[in-house]
Parts: structure tokens; C-alpha cells; sequence
């Protein structure tokens, strides 16, 4: 532990000891954001998703409780649904302990198996080359796999060490999140988006412009900032970067509308 803590410099320190405080008092979506803008200023970044889920004895993966994406491709995470590439992905299989650290240029170059392979030459094809994934165990087989996408992630020494000192944090975060059950106002909201509402919120909470969005949905701008003011008043929100956390709080951002 003092070995790598040699490695760090007084504001990597004083930085980690900032976001662990501030995460453990993070309560909603806005504020986890708010805490990736924090690592994105720390660690060479272009994004990350955090994803609270249930594994078996085996190592399976029984149901995502909780995700959260800042800056993955949504056509990337929706993919990773469809063929549960969980099963196969060689940075999950290299940890079944719970707890570790994997890079992922290392974890790919021990793929053995058609599906592994598979998974990998897909990754290349969203430029997923390298990147770094802590997972963390909790309890009742609930553990959280913090995966962060970097093409100079892994370079430096403290890239590593940052993140595991990081790691408990996020999952704690992770699993208060899950645990918050959003209030009947709500869910009573929640029950009356309009599929083009919930489409337009979904491709928004992941950075999509009006525009980037008319384009996936099919529709005009102009219809997805009405689609999108609908939403807001529905589910009594002042912005966008709200209505998006609420909507995250209600689940719709869970899986594609």
C-alpha cells in the first residue's frame, strides 16, 4: 500500500480523498455525473459506465441493477445487451475474485474461444481498443464492474492506483442508487411519457443532440425538442439534465424505449 501510495503526487492525494468524500454524499444520477466530470479532469478519459449487477457462483450475470454511462456509444451498450457478451467478455472472466484490476489490451490478448474473439473484434469496431475495469464484490453476490475507456489508460503507473483507491467509492454509490426507489409523483410520471418521450430522453441522456436524435428516432428536431419539453413538464423537471436524472431514477433509461 505505501509502495504505490509513493506513486502518487500530493494533488493525486488530495484529488482522491476529495472524490471518495464527495461521492460517499452523492445521493443522485446529476451528482454521479457531476463526479465523472471530476475523474474525466484526473484520469486521460473518453468515458465510462458503472454497472451494478448480480453474479452467480460461476461468475454469470444475473440482471444489471443499476448503470450508469458517461460517454460509451449507446449503440455499443445496447449490442452488449442483445448478445450478452457478458458471458464471453475476457475482462469480466479475468476477474471472478470479486476485486481486481483488468486492462483491457492485456484481457483481450487472452482470448481463446470464436465468441472471445468475437467480442474483441467487435470492440475495435467502436474503437473500445484500451481501457481499464475495476470490479468490486459487495454482498449478496452483488458486485460492480467500473469500466473506464482510454486509449492511454494503463500508460502510467497512477492511472491504476487512482482507480482502486476510487473503485469502493463508486460501487457504494452505485449500490445507494439502486436501493433509492423513486417517489410515486415519480413513478405516476414515469407511467405517462409517450414512447416518443421516453425515446427522445433515452438518446439524450446519452449525450445526443436534438438533432443526432431526430436522425435515430426518425423525426425532425423541431418534434424531438417538443417530445423532449413534454417530458420535462411531465416529470415537473426545470432542464434537461434533469429531467434526464429523473428519468434515470424511474428506470427509463435502463434499456432502449
Amino acid at each position: 500500500m505505501r509502495k504505490r501510495l509513493t506513486q502518487l503526487s500530493r494533488r493525486d492525494l488530495l484529488n482522491i480523498a476529495e472524490l471518495s468524500y464527495a461521492t460517499a454524499r452523492t445521493e443522485t444520477v446529476e451528482g454521479a455525473t457531476a463526479l465523472f466530470r471530476s475523474v474525466d479532469a484526473l484520469l486521460p478519459i473518453r468515458g465510462a459506465v458503472w454497472a451494478l449487477a448480480r453474479w452467480d457462483v460461476n461468475g454469470e450475470m444475473h440482471g444489471v441493477h443499476k448503470l450508469l454511462n458517461f460517454g460509451y456509444p449507446p449503440e455499443w451498450l445496447a449490442l452488449y445487451r442483445e448478445r450478452r457478451y457478458d458471458r464471453v467478455d475476457p475482462v469480466l472472466q479475468g476477474d471472478r475474485s470479486g476485486h481486481g484490476i483488468q486492462l483491457w489490451s492485456q484481457a483481450f490478448r487472452k482470448a481463446r474461444s470464436p465468441d472471445e474473439h468475437s467480442f474483441v473484434d467487435a470492440c475495435m469496431a467502436f474503437d473500445l481498443r484500451e481501457g481499464m475495469t475495476a470490479c468490486v464484490g459487495g454482498t449478496k453476490g452483488f458486485r460492480s464492474a467500473l469500466s473506464f475507456w482510454g486509449g492511454d489508460l494503463g500508460r502510467a503507473a497512477r492511472h491504476r492506483i487512482v482507480i482502486e483507491f476510487l473503485a469502493p467509492a463508486f460501487h457504494g454509490l452505485l449500490v445507494r442508487l439502486a436501493a433509492a426507489a423513486p417517489g410515486d409523483g415519480a413513478r405516476e410520471a414515469e407511467r405517462n411519457l409517450t414512447r416518443r418521450e421516453r425515446q427522445t430522453l433515452y438518446w439524450a441522456g446519452f449525450g445526443k443532440t436534438a438533432w443526432e436524435i431526430g436522425r435515430i428516432v426518425g423525426i425532425s428536431e423541431r418534434t424531438v425538442m417538443f417530445h423532449l419539453g413534454n417530458a420535462m413538464e411531465k416529470l415537473n423537471a426545470r432542464n434537461r439534465a434533469q429531467a434526464i436524472a429523473k428519468a434515470a431514477q424511474c428506470g427509463v433509461l435502463d434499456h432502449p424505449p
